[in-house]
């Protein structure tokens, strides 16, 4: 047989449309990848507010069965994460008047100033409104009609947000 015959490896019409094929299914594998990194964003941030509002409802048990229930005006002013038998990954502590970009995304802080429980996302592409921070906020439920009787309290969002 003649050398002729005979073609080893590919043509570069070949190479470059086995190129493409290759950028075309990591650019897909890209995309689903980071959609599942911000699902799996939102379901511990879900999560981490599902555990203070359990926090929540401890604290007014306890208050309850111990007969303190004016302490109640007490915790409405504090810090929720405080609630938790360990802070939230990616927690900072207790900030004043903190400009949402002075923290890193992806962490968990407490407006001391305006009394907020506060996220700053990681991913926001599923995020509506195109928000930067999510933020909560104690707030006390009073007996109907006296106002001054706090008989519960509750974690509320500052800003309604969708996410998904």
């Amino acid at each position: 047989m003649s050398q002729r015959g005979f073609q080893r490896g590919l043509a570069r019409s070949e190479f470059a449309l086995s190129v493409a094929v290759y950028a075309v299914l990591a650019g897909i594998f890209f995309g689903v990848a980071l959609y599942y990194e911000e699902w799996g964003e939102k379901t511990e941030v879900e999560l981490t507010v599902l555990n203070i509002r359990a926090g929540i409802r401890y604290q007014i048990a306890d208050r309850m069965i111990h007969g303190n229930m004016n302490e109640l005006a007490s915790l409405n002013a504090g810090n929720p994460v405080k609630w938790l038998a360990r802070p939230p990954a990616g927690y900072v502590g207790e900030l004043r008047a903190a400009a949402p970009d002075a923290v890193a995304k992806g962490s968990w802080y407490f407006d001391v100033e305006q009394r907020e429980l506060r996220y700053r996302p990681r991913l926001r592409s599923h995020l509506s409104p195109d928000i930067s921070l999510l933020r909560w906020k104690v707030m006390s439920i009073h007996a109907p009609g006296r106002p001054q009787s706090i008989e519960g309290l509750t974690l509320v969002d500052v800003e309604p947000y969708r996410w998904f």
